[in-house]
């Protein structure tokens, strides 16, 4: 029975270019927390950018994964926190600042933003980095440091990200440098990842790895999908990622992973495997494309059982009737109780058969009767 959903944000949760998750997005994270299901974001940002994603809404961020995965969020709460190097932050800033379009930025565990590694010349010029001005700081916070990355902006065109990272790897082992898919690296502790901060919150839950689904797309999913029997990548996803997921999925584009959260919402209240899941297996690469196989309609033979008995109750009752084989006041009863009967049968089969079809054309989501 699957317990728990956790889902990365940016090109998995939310289309190319998206900042906040779709309406019809969000109508499907609702009804998997309606089937009882806990769902959750798995993010290198931060607690505001992600509740801003999902226009203040709450009930999506009550269990999270951010900074990736070095904040664990239950019930709404901040109950386990990873922090960062101050000593290896300021190497990194150092090393940084040689390269033009650069800077280092992160956040404390109060929620304090810093940015490092960069003049306030160079940083008015980045796109987002503009925005940060006023927490461009020579020191640290003295909170904790938590989130941290490496951002190549406006400037840095000529600068090779990978090389960069290099050195940065050299210069700082006490990290591990992380691509989200974009010119920028989220830094967490060597070793640490999403899966560890999955695994605190299986933990706090008391549930088994098998009990949950993660989705990803690129290198800071790596490590989860790794780890997690049920995992899950986008079309869109790295080819290590794809490499490393059991089940396969559409783009972040098509919605692929709100469909996919209904069909589990679906199995769960039904008490059965979403049908993405039905065909894949443990080889990644033969593993099951949502859309593959739709969600089974209640079985043919049912509904066709209960129009048929429909019918034969029906004849059997006005044939009592019919042939006299009773007093006239009992075979009225007969008769009366025999055609309402039927009848209730032979709707009940036309219900079925009318769902069955809906189900095949939306996906499972409706139940048929019965």
């Amino acid at each position: 029975m699957i317990k728990l959903v956790l889902s990365d944000m940016d090109r998995t949760l939310l289309p190319h270019g998206s900042y906040v998750v779709p309406k019809r997005t969000m109508e499907e994270i609702h009804e998997l927390l309606q089937a009882g299901v806990l769902f959750g974001p798995a993010s290198g940002r931060d607690y505001a950018s992600i509740l801003d994603s999902f226009s203040g809404d709450l009930s999506c961020v009550q269990t999270a994964l951010l900074s990736n995965g070095k904040k664990v969020y239950l019930d709404g709460r901040l109950v386990r926190v990873t922090t960062m190097d101050r000593a290896a932050t300021l190497r990194l800033a150092e090393l940084i600042a040689q390269y033009p379009g650069c800077y280092v930025a992160g956040r404390d565990v109060e929620g304090t933003g810093f940015v490092l590694g960069i003049t306030a010349d160079q940083l008015a010029r980045c796109h987002w980095g503009a925005s940060r001005m006023g927490e461009l700081r020579a020191d640290l916070p003295q909170a904790e440091l938590v989130t941290l990355a490496l951002h190549f902006e406006e400037g840095s065109e000529g600068v090779d990200v990978d090389e960069v990272a290099r050195k940065a790897r050299a210069a700082c082992p006490e990290f591990d440098f992380l691509s989200p898919g974009t010119r920028m690296f989220d830094v967490v502790p060597s070793g640490f990842s999403k899966a560890v901060g999955a695994r605190q919150l299986c933990e706090l839950l008391g549930i088994s790895p098998d009990e949950v689904v993660v989705f990803g797309d690129s290198d800071n999913d790596l490590a989860m999908l790794q780890v997690f029997p049920n995992s899950v990548s986008v079309s869109n996803a790295n080819e290590r990622v794809r490499a490393a997921a059991r089940y396969h999925i559409g783009s972040c584009d098509e919605d692929a992973v709100g469909q996919a959260l209904l069909q589990i919402a679906r199995a769960v209240s039904w008490g059965e495997v979403p049908a993405f899941m039905k065909r894949g297996n443990k080889d990644a690469r033969g593993g099951a494309q949502l859309g593959d196989e739709s969600v089974a309609p209640a079985p043919r033979t049912h509904y066709l059982l209960n129009m048929l008995c429909g019918v034969l109750v029906t004849l059997a009752s006005v044939r009592v009737y019919v042939t006299g084989q009773l007093e006239t006041l009992p075979s009225m009863f007969v008769l009366v109780v025999g055609l309402l009967a039927g009848v209730a049968l032979f709707y009940l089969g036309l219900g079925q058969r009318r769902d069955a079809r809906k189900a095949r054309k939306d996906g499972g989501r409706r139940k048929p009767r019965g």
